[in-house]
Parts: C-alpha cells; sequence; structure tokens
C-alpha cells in the first residue's frame, strides 16, 4: 500500500448501527418504534464511539440494536483488560426493616375508636330504657 492511497478508518459502533438500519431500509423513526424508543435516543445510540464508554444499560440497547439489524458485534467487543474496568456502578440499597408497623400509633388509633363505639353502644343501649 502506498501513502497514496487512503487507509481504511475503523468504523464506530453507532456508524456501524446506522449503516446497517439504512442497509435494512429502516428509518430512524421506524427504529424507535421496533424498539420501543424515542427518536432522540436512538440518534443517541447511533452515536456512541465505543462500548468501554456505555453504561450497562447503554450497552443493553446497542445490543438489542444490533440484533434488531442482524449486524455482528463481534468486531467491537470488548477485551478481557477492558472488561474488568467496566464494573458497574450500582450500588445496593438499604433494606426496610418491615419487622416494626409503618404507623406504629394506627393500631392505638383503631382500638381507641373501636372500645369508643362500643362504649358508645352500651350507653346509648343502657339510657334507651330510661
Amino acid at each position: 500500500m502506498t501513502d497514496n492511497e487512503a487507509t481504511p478508518q475503523a468504523i464506530t459502533i453507532g456508524e456501524a448501527l446506522k449503516k446497517a438500519r439504512v442497509q435494512q431500509d429502516y428509518t430512524k423513526e421506524a427504529m424507535a418504534d421496533v424498539m420501543k424508543l424515542t427518536v432522540d435516543k436512538v440518534t443517541a445510540i447511533e452515536s456512541y464511539t465505543d462500548l468501554a464508554s456505555l453504561s450497562p444499560f447503554d450497552r443493553g440497547y446497542v445490543r438489542n440494536y444490533a440484533s434488531k439489524v442482524g449486524l455482528s458485534l463481534a468486531p467491537f467487543e470488548l477485551q478481557s483488560s477492558d472488561v474488568a474496568k467496566l464494573a458497574a456502578e450500582l450500588q445496593p440499597i438499604a433494606k426496610e426493616d418491615w419487622s416494626k408497623p409503618l404507623f406504629p400509633w394506627i393500631r392505638v388509633a383503631v382500638w381507641v375508636v373501636i372500645v369508643g363505639l362500643l362504649f358508645t353502644g352500651i350507653v346509648g343501649y343502657f339510657f334507651s330504657y330510661f
């Protein structure tokens, strides 16, 4: 190859997805409808440059998009050294303590109402005979 010949540049994953979508005769609107996404999200997916910079959810969108247009992601797959860097940034949530009632006073309030109604009924029954 000489210096005059253009060297093929690496295509980004977004460009490959867009090219595959166009080859399948999908518009952005049709692709958004198929994937149940907005057109803006499809445009964002087509602007991605590499998998390593994406969140786990966005990588899932890319895999789903590629399967819809029949594109193999093998050339874009992460190397094993890149995978170690991609720890999901998910944090455990604090577990709720359901052993305690949500409103501890509600049990007392219910008993007060029941006793009050019983008392009112007994007093009303008692005074209705006089």
